[in-house]
């Protein structure tokens, strides 16, 4: 469907501290990849502002430390998202 704009794909991770291992072995690979959001409460206007902190959101924290945006979106070539697939199962492996 063309009609939708996918630009990445988003992964959630069974557990947080697979995400940075992962994130490395794809792009040592070439495989642009990033961790796909930060919590808003965490960030620096929000601490000051509102006296926002660690701890005050965990469920929204831990989807943060668990997702992993996959640089997948409609124009990709099927080669590509072939790669990216394979480099996940080697690391999985």
């Amino acid at each position: 469907d063309l009609g939708r704009s996918w630009f990445v794909y988003v992964i959630i991770l069974q557990e947080a501290r697979l995400r940075d291992p992962i994130s490395e072995h794809l792009k040592s690979r070439g495989i642009a990849c990033s961790h796909y959001f930060a919590p808003i409460h965490l960030m620096p206007h929000m601490k000051q502002a509102w006296g926002c902190r660690e701890g005050q959101l965990p469920v929204t924290e831990d989807m943060a430390r668990r997702t992993l945006a996959l640089p997948f979106h409609t124009m990709m070539p099927e080669g590509d998202v072939d790669a990216v697939c394979r480099e996940l199962l080697t690391f999985t492996r």
